[in-house]
């Protein structure tokens, strides 16, 4: 049986406004389980990177609660939380000066003193984090030397050299071509698969997403709600391409995309 890392329960996100709290999505009820791949898709605006920053703490939601193990998030502290939580945002990585090596260090930082010393076991996990990522003959490069892609998988190696149970990554493919959305997408199965990790992360790379994930979360739009379930599942059901299909493109019941 799977080990249950977060719970959502009674879960409304948004945001506020005009000193109003407006919600994109209400009374959501979520499980996320260790070494699972959930790919969180749907159209702009039905509030993904709001719910991933909900889940983190980054974010606080409009009312109900997130657990970690059965640990009520917003009883921890932040450095509690950074033990627990790595996120990937939505960014272009311009640091000038900086070397891969120096970023990923920046990971160990929930473990480090004050004045952020290296001990030779946070070595040892930095390298080996740039190593599954197929990123350690490049420590000693500047990351503005990087490729977007290579830039990519250096912030990953950071999430990991965070040593975290739970990777929230937000549009991590955004920035990518079409060979390294796949190396990326490889990536985040082996992370769940082989290090037991729960990996959720959005996307709009839907035929990668409905290969590849073993559960999605697909955001209706409006604040319709969130439908849970394998991709086969959410195929047969119709509910994706009512979703997403329009008069230009379709998607059968293999998930594959069809332009019309």
């Amino acid at each position: 049986m799977k080990n249950k890392m977060i719970r959502c329960e009674n879960l409304s996100i948004g945001y506020h406004h005009a000193g109003k709290n407006i919600a994109v999505q209400k009374d959501l009820h979520l499980e996320v389980q260790a070494g699972e791949l959930i790919a969180l898709i749907g159209p702009n605006g039905s509030g993904k990177s709001t719910l991933l920053r909900s889940i983190c703490g980054l974010q606080a939601p409009l009312s109900g609660n997130v657990f970690f193990r059965d640990v009520a998030l917003n009883t921890l502290s932040l450095a509690e939380q950074s033990r627990l939580f790595s996120v990937v945002l939505t960014q272009d990585v311009q640091i000038e000066y900086s070397k891969v090596h120096q970023i990923v260090s920046l990971g160990r930082s929930p473990y480090t003193d004050r004045f952020g010393r290296l001990e030779r076991k946070d070595r040892q996990i930095i390298d080996e984090s740039l190593e599954r990522v197929g990123m350690l003959s490049f420590a000693q490069k500047y990351i503005s030397d990087l490729s977007d892609g290579e830039k990519q998988r250096v912030m990953i190696a950071k999430a990991l050299a965070q040593d975290t149970p739970v990777i929230l990554l937000d549009e991590p493919a955004s920035h990518l071509d079409l060979p390294n959305r796949i190396i990326l997408d490889r990536l985040l199965e082996s992370l769940a698969r082989d290090m037991g990790k729960a990996v959720l992360y959005s996307t709009h790379e839907l035929e990668l997403a409905l290969q590849s994930s073993g559960k999605i979360w697909l955001m209706k739009p409006g604040g319709g709600g969130l439908l849970q379930g394998s991709p086969k599942e959410l195929l047969e059901q119709g509910e994706i391409q009512k979703t997403f299909c329009n008069e230009y493109f379709s998607i059968d019941k293999d998930g594959k995309v069809h332009i019309r």
